[in-house]
């Protein structure tokens, strides 16, 4: 399993995202999820022009490499990681000063 943490602070814009998009995006494996999403989707049929936001969901960064944006509400990433076949188990935002996510492949869904 992988474990990530990621902090942010100032105002103006959603923290928590942030925080778990820079923790995501020091995770390889994470990474590579929005990658083979691309690339699925090129293959499928998809425009190479299309911007990642049409090809793998709100969140998932501009440019040739997809990355998670901060600051768009942790709700997108769940979102996109959904759609490539993955279970959020845990969800826990309670703390004051951490969050806890446990995301898993869906055991019904094949690889993406």
């Amino acid at each position: 399993w992988y474990s990530a943490t990621d902090s942010a602070s100032g105002c103006g814009y959603d923290k928590r995202s942030a925080a778990v998009g820079g923790a995501f995006g020091k995770i390889d494996a994470m990474l590579k999820i929005l990658c083979d999403m691309k690339e699925k989707a090129i293959i499928d049929g998809a425009s190479e022009t299309a911007s990642n936001g049409n090809l793998i969901g709100y969140g998932s960064g501009y440019g040739a490499i997809p990355y998670y944006e901060g600051g768009v509400g942790v709700g997108c990433f769940l979102r996109i990681l959904e759609k490539a076949g993955y279970k959020i188990v845990v969800r826990d935002e309670s703390a004051a000063h951490s969050d806890y996510y446990y995301i898993e492949k869906a055991k019904d869904q094949a690889a993406v």
